[in-house]
């Protein structure tokens, strides 16, 4: 009779560990969710921000400024030209300090550098 009674219980353990798994999402479950940084957030938008430009990104346009907080995204030349170091090429909130960071693709929407 005891044995009939211990694998009663590891059956009915091991169903509650099933539903356990099926029914609570994993967040309730205190496991760990991939959370992208605020980087890969900018580099994914920036590359999509690109490739849905509808301007001439030859001349290296700023696409965006703090999008994403603390982020611009600019076009640049890749390799990278002089005419890329020069401030007045450069996004403006870069420029003055509101942004700290920046995502650079080239005109190919190619991540070119994240800084």
């Amino acid at each position: 009779m005891k044995t009939a009674n211990i694998t009663a219980l590891i059956i009915l353990i091991g169903l509650f560990i099933v539903l356990y798994i099926l029914l609570i999402p994993p967040t309730d479950r205190g496991e760990l969710l991939e959370v992208k940084s605020g980087e890969d957030t900018a580099i994914q938008e920036c590359i999509f921000s690109c490739n849905k430009a509808t301007i001439d990104l030859s001349n290296g346009p700023c696409l965006w400024e703090n999008n994403i907080e603390n982020y611009v995204c600019d076009v640049a030349h890749s390799p990278r030209q002089d005419i890329d170091d020069d401030p007045s090429n450069q996004c403006h909130s870069y420029r003055e300090g509101v942004a700290n960071h920046f995502i650079e693709v080239d005109k190919n929407c190619n991540l070119i550098r994240s800084v």
